[in-house]
């Protein structure tokens, strides 16, 4: 008996055996799917959900800035960092400050999370419900905030 490696191909089904091209094609597609299945437990092992509380009603003037006050938590304890991104259904009540930080459009942006607040600054337009939804760490949750007169 031999138990040397054989120098021969592995034969698959059919005689046929899997080109080099075919082999490293395999390979290319394999890394990204080991790398997405090795990251995506990392925010999972870190606790439970984040539980995200809409700003409350609040009273300003026509073509104020303002902070939309989102408190975030996990596990009843405030977030100590990471980002909240915001979508507005809509720009008619506010819409976002341009010159605040993480603007990206009038109804999108991206907040940093401080000891479970994020203050995205918004300009009334008119005073009204605001309509739209904030995500953190892959949970998202729809809000309403009032905005009155002041």
């Amino acid at each position: 008996m031999n138990n040397a490696p054989s120098t021969e191909p592995e034969q698959f089904p059919g005689g046929r055996t899997p080109s080099r091209r075919a082999v490293l094609r395999t390979a290319a597609w394999s890394v990204p799917v080991v790398a997405i299945a090795v990251g995506a437990p990392a925010f999972a092992a870190s606790g439970g959900a984040a539980t995200i509380t809409a700003p409350d009603p609040m009273a300003a003037d026509i073509g104020d800035s303002i902070p939309l006050v989102f408190q975030i938590s996990e596990n009843g304890a405030p977030l100590a960092s990471g980002v909240l991104t915001v979508a507005l259904n809509d720009a008619s009540v506010v819409s976002f400050d341009p010159e605040g930080e993480g603007y990206s459009s009038a109804t999108l942006a991206s907040y940093v999370i401080t000891d479970g607040y994020a203050l995205p600054l918004v300009i009334v337009g008119s005073h009204g419900t605001v309509f739209g939804s904030a995500t953190v760490g892959g949970v998202t949750t729809s809000f309403t905030a009032s905005i009155l007169p002041n």
